[in-house]
């Protein structure tokens, strides 16, 4: 007799809505503050599960308050040459927070996200990808 494994239960790759669910602070393999969220996750399919995801760089906290709709919070990305600005974030800004991101499967064949989508795009499947990164007319595809 053969036992056979079932697959995971995996999410469809691509758009992705969630809503915060667990926020822990944190510090990072290289001594960086940083938060841990478990976010509750819905694929287009409409299926859902629990994905971690990190907060560390300021570029990825500007993507979470952006996706969150928390822009007053969110100091713009410097230009090229100019100083680093600091962006930090609190629990409170994090948890029952809800927004739209894209979710990749890593190297080992989990879900995580790839990036946060800010709440004023507007993303299809077709343009989920990196090559296909929906910017407005205004908008500078760097500096995020």
């Amino acid at each position: 007799m053969r036992l056979i494994e079932e697959a995971p239960n995996r999410l469809q790759e691509g758009p992705v809505e969630f809503t915060v669910k667990m926020v822990q602070e944190k510090v990072s393999s290289k001594g960086n503050p940083m938060m841990e969220l478990k976010l509750q996750v819905w694929d287009v399919a409409g299926d859902q599960k629990i994905v971690r995801a990190w907060l560390v760089m300021p570029y990825q906290i500007r993507q979470f308050l952006r996706a969150t709709n928390q822009h007053d919070s969110c100091p713009d990305a410097p230009l090229p040459g100019e100083m680093p600005v600091n962006v930090e974030i609190e629990e409170n800004q994090c948890h029952g927070k809800s927004g739209k991101a894209i979710l990749k499967l890593n190297d080992k064949g989990y879900e995580s996200i790839d990036e946060f989508i800010d709440s004023k795009t507007v993303v299809t499947k077709a343009s989920a990808s990196k090559e296909n990164t929906p910017f407005d007319d205004d908008d500078i595809p760097f500096g995020v």
